[in-house]
């Protein structure tokens, strides 16, 4: 007797299934195969052929629509598999899902896997592999590093998945203490991208972007990933650290930017007992604690020349002293350094360093570029951030209680809609990008459609100012000096170039021009026309015509 699965990507369907495949006993695991609600029935209508009487089958599926349930009722109505063989799980909240299991005549599971929990402790032996909570981070982990390695049998990484295996030629050990480390990082992913059975010839921007990672993880390179704020550039570097072979050694991430000059030099290279005032006792660095893995150094622009210099020393070397020591240690860690692209470009970094690190590089591309290349890149990501509010505690409708995946579904339908898409895709995304958008489906999710509102308003005005900026300048040296900078180097840039003194210049170019624009329009009206002053323009604003024509002049 063999159970055979049909399951879904989602980390709850295949905990499930591996739950229900543990409590079953009597059945050995037979077909296991990946689907997603537009390939259900097809898959359904090829398994049925292969069960015999004494089989079970097991549908492991977060949701699947009203048609799909029916294309599925058809094709089981064309077997002669009896339907109490057959088992659907789902979460009760769909009850058009658990309606159909009735009609049908299959047996309703109920699937109450709600938010990964952290596990009882971080040990990872063999005695604790009975946590569910640590199983289902696995779980997850091995689903998102199948995903983003663009793994062609998602069917055979369930099987495994379900009977417990880690992969071939790895150990479970080691896999729970990765997966344990993923849970801690957050549990990054690249959101957005395609299954490697719809992956056509013309790839989406994450698609690319994770066709990359696959072959610069395959190398032991290092990296430097340009991005703007809000881009994932942490997440690419963990994506890459896990897919090499560095994986079971740290994965060490640091920003430049948080520590003072001196912190960061201790926290990299160390110190010696007594090489300073606060060295009461020898201090291991990240160089030596990262030894054999992966440091990640973000915002590397704010490091200063001094320890860049100290850096480049070691990428050349590989070796490095720490504070008041007098010998040379040895590390053999990879680098992956980060920044924002206008001060990776600029003289932030030493050109010897840039060129070190760079040796392969990664360019992220903003929220507002991602869906200019590929258009529905943006809902793609919106749907998956919003998944994981599932069993998120709100306070809705005058009571405390938990989003359900039918709630968020409801979020994802009213998402996909074409006043609300258009409202996210024209939608003026600043410098932190996706971090952005997911702060602002964490704020509608909370309070519900008033932020909805805020975005059309915020938009109709946007749109207004921009009618307006269009028709208001008429200096344009002017306009440009009122141009918001994106960061400092445009600040500093636009200091030297238009230096304070030719602000009152241009502006008093552009009142002349209103001036004599307003003159024209009462000439009109006027038997004997009159032309524009320099002195009538003195009076207005109250100066002398001699700073009026120096200026024009």
């Amino acid at each position: 007797m063999k159970l055979h699965v049909l399951v879904d990507s989602r980390e709850t369907s295949v905990s499930f299934a591996r739950r229900y495949f543990g409590v079953l006993g009597g059945y050995s695991l037979g077909i296991v195969e990946h689907v997603r609600g537009i390939s259900f029935a097809k898959r359904l209508e090829k398994l049925l052929p292969k069960c015999s009487a004494e089989d079970k089958i097991l549908l492991s599926v977060h949701y699947l629509s009203e048609d799909q349930l029916r294309d599925a009722a058809s094709v089981l109505h064309g077997h002669d598999v009896a339907p109490d063989k057959i088992c659907l799980a789902c979460y009760e909240c769909f009850e058009h899902m658990k309606q159909w299991s009735s009609d049908v005549g299959v047996e309703f599971l109920t699937n109450d896997m709600k938010r990964r929990q952290k596990p009882k402790n971080a040990l990872t032996t063999h005695k604790e592999k009975e946590d569910e909570s640590l199983h289902r981070i696995w779980v997850q982990y091995r689903l998102m590093l199948a995903i983003i390695s663009r793994v062609s049998k998602l069917g055979d990484v369930c099987r495994q998945l379900i009977e417990g295996l880690p992969v071939e030629g790895d150990s479970l050990d080691k896999e729970y203490a990765r997966a344990l480390r993923f849970f801690e990082q957050g549990e990054p992913d690249m959101a957005g991208g395609s299954y490697s059975c719809e992956v056509s010839s013309a790839l989406n921007p994450i698609d690319e972007l994770r066709e990359r990672i696959n072959k610069i993880a395959a190398t032991d390179f290092n990296i430097l990933i340009k991005g703007d704020s809000g881009t994932g550039k942490e997440t690419v570097a963990w994506s890459i650290h896990e897919l090499s072979t560095r994986r079971d050694m740290p994965f060490i991430a640091l920003n430049c930017a948080g520590l003072p000059d001196e912190l960061l030099e201790s926290e990299m290279f160390g110190y010696k007992k007594g090489s300073h005032n606060q060295a009461c006792s020898d201090y291991r660095g990240i160089l030596e604690v990262a030894d054999g893995g992966t440091l990640f150094l973000d915002e590397l622009p704010d490091m200063s020349p001094r320890i860049q210099a100290k850096l480049l020393r070691f990428m050349e070397s590989g070796e490095y002293r720490p504070l008041g020591s007098t010998e040379n240690r040895y590390s053999d860690t990879r680098i992956i350094a980060a920044g924002q692209p206008s001060r990776l470009d600029g003289n932030s970094v030493r050109a010897d360093l840039k060129s070190r690190i760079g040796q392969l590089d990664i360019d992220l591309l903003p929220l507002r570029e991602l869906e200019k290349r590929s258009p529905g890149t943006l809902c793609k990501i919106a749907f998956i951030l919003l998944e994981r509010y599932t069993w998120t505690t709100i306070f809705n409708k005058n009571q405390i209680r938990e989003l359900t995946p039918y709630d968020i579904k409801e979020f994802q339908d009213k998402l996909a809609s074409n006043l609300t898409l258009d409202l996210l895709v024209n939608r003026e995304w600043k410098e932190s990008n996706i971090r952005e958008l997911n702060n602002f489906l964490r704020k509608w999710i909370v309070f519900g459609d008033d932020e909805l509102n805020a975005l059309k308003a915020g938009r109709e005005g946007q749109e207004a100012s921009q009618q307006n900026s269009d028709t208001t300048f008429y200096d344009s040296e002017l306009k440009s000096f009122l141009k918001e900078p994106k960061d400092r180097n445009d600040l500093k840039q636009l200091v030297v170039k238009k230096p304070l003194q030719n602000l009152k210049k241009s502006y008093i170019r552009h009142l002349y021009a209103i001036y004599s624009a307003i003159i024209e329009h009462e000439n009109a009206t006027l038997d004997i026309p009159k032309k524009p002053t320099q002195k009538e323009l003195a009076k207005i604003m109250g100066v002398t015509e001699n700073t009026i024509s120096r200026h024009l002049n």
